[in-house]
Order: C-alpha cells, then sequence, then structure tokens
C-alpha cells in the first residue's frame, strides 16, 4: 500500500514538473513573440552607415537628440541633405562656417525642417503643391515638377537626387540643397515687389503694416486639453490642435489695379 501511495505520489510530481515546464515555456515562447524585434535597417541606422554622403546630417540629428527618434519605431519621411548641400547652406547664414557656430535650438530647426513625423510619404504619392503633413518644425513642405526634367524640387529649389530609400521606420529622399523655410514676413514680401508699391504705403500710413508683422505667430496660453474640450465630443482624440496659431491672408492690388480706382482718395 504504501509503495502504491509512493508510486502515486511520484507520477504526480512527475506530471506536475512537467506541466510547469511547458507552462513556462509556453510563456517564455508567447513573451519573445510579443516582443518588438527590428529586422530592418533603420533610417537613423542608415544615416550613420553612409557616412560619405550623410556624416554632417548625422552629426546635426545626434547633437540635438533627434538621431533617437529615427533609430526608433514610428513613421518618418526624411529628406536628408547631403553634406555637400549643408555645406553650402552655412555659406548663407551670417557668421556660420561649421555646425559648432550656430545654436543648439537652430541646430534642431534645420532637422525639423527636413522630417516629417507619422507619416511615410513616397515619390509617386507627391502632387504639385503642400503635402498634406507638416514637417516637425510644422511647416508645410511643398512638391514642384520640373517641365524641363524628371527632376522634383522640394520647396522650390531643392532638388530630390534619390527618392525613396526604404527602411523599416520609412522612406528617405536624398537632397542636393538643403531646406530653408522662408522667414521673411508678408509685408517685407510687399515692400519688396514695385508692383505693390501703392498698396504698401498704404498698410504703413494706416499702422497695418506694424500691425501685420507684430502680431504674435502663436498663442502661448492656449491649452489644448482646456480649449477643445467642447469639440472633442464629435472627434478623436487623435485630431485634437496641439496649438494655436495665427496668420494673416492678403489679397494685395497691384499698382495698375488701384490706379483705375478713381474713388480712392489721394495720398499727400
Amino acid at each position: 500500500m504504501k509503495r502504491f501511495i509512493h508510486k502515486t505520489i511520484a507520477v504526480v510530481t512527475f506530471c506536475a514538473l512537467l506541466c510547469m515546464v511547458l507552462v513556462t515555456q509556453g510563456c517564455r515562447e508567447d513573451l519573445e513573440g510579443n516582443l518588438p524585434v527590428i529586422k530592418g535597417e533603420l533610417i537613423g541606422e542608415f544615416l550613420q552607415n553612409n557616412p560619405e554622403t550623410f556624416s554632417e546630417f548625422t552629426r546635426m540629428l545626434d547633437t540635438t537628440g533627434v538621431l533617437g527618434l529615427l533609430n526608433a519605431y514610428g513613421l518618418y519621411t526624411v529628406f536628408a541633405p547631403t553634406n555637400e548641400a549643408i555645406y553650402a547652406y552655412y555659406e548663407t547664414q551670417e557668421n556660420v562656417h561649421t555646425m559648432a557656430d550656430m545654436k543648439l535650438e537652430d541646430i534642431k530647426t534645420f532637422c525639423f525642417n527636413h522630417i516629417i513625423k507619422g507619416d511615410t510619404i513616397r515619390s509617386e504619392d507627391f502632387t504639385e503643391g503642400a503635402l498634406s503633413s507638416q514637417s516637425m518644425s510644422q511647416r508645410f513642405v511643398s512638391i514642384t515638377f520640373s517641365d524641363t526634367s524628371r527632376t522634383i524640387f522640394v520647396n522650390g529649389s531643392s532638388p530630390i537626387l534619390e527618392r525613396d530609400i526604404d527602411k523599416h521606420n520609412g522612406f528617405i529622399h536624398v537632397l542636393g540643397k538643403a531646406l530653408s523655410p522662408a522667414a521673411i514676413t508678408l509685408t517685407e514680401v510687399l515692400g519688396a515687389d514695385t508692383k505693390f508699391s501703392l498698396f504698401n504705403r498704404a498698410l504703413r500710413e494706416t499702422g497695418w503694416s506694424d500691425h501685420i508683422t507684430l502680431a504674435p505667430y502663436e498663442d502661448k496660453t492656449f491649452d489644448p486639453k482646456a480649449d477643445t474640450r467642447a469639440i472633442m465630443n464629435h472627434t478623436v482624440p487623435e485630431e485634437r490642435p496641439v496649438a494655436r496659431k495665427f496668420g494673416f491672408t492678403i489679397v494685395a492690388p497691384s499698382d495698375s489695379a488701384l490706379a483705375n480706382f478713381t474713388d480712392c482718395p489721394v495720398c499727400p
């Protein structure tokens, strides 16, 4: 009887141990199966692995911490300027000869100008005009197709040298010229164009020129959670605006158009 009991206990113990091993192995397999394993090359890795073309851009990304984003999961479209393109960019900036001459915030803005986060855009998806997704500096990126060649230009003057480099977390388009989003104001644009001299003068005489130039670009008191609560009843959270910005659209009459407007009082 005792032998039977001991034998039974041994069998039960063996079965219990076997079950524990199977459960542990199953859990380990599930755990390993759920762990994110990055098999393909990431955008950041590609840039680092091609220093002959992108060492300067990689240095800027690394200095600002942006390189970490491109070495992680996510969706990105990167317009990567070549080393020569960045060296040429330095020459257009006052008192800038190397990256060391730039402020950290300016380097970060430069990097953000060249990256679209949350979207992967192939060249086949390009259409004439602004892309639907903004850059990380919250600027629109515009596309222009050359009439005489198959070249695609970004922001009017930056040619794409190589398109659609497909990486695990997005696409890279290689640029032959660094992007420089316009920082010029509307009044400066009007003042530089002689076709609008009368309208530009009218803006100055009425004080509107200063109002347009000095108006705040962004409401710093805006709180996305507090100020957008009402519209969230009909909107998914991902569509919540993250900032409140201001701007002007000017429909400017030319000098020739104003010359035909006889009811306009004559300026002294």
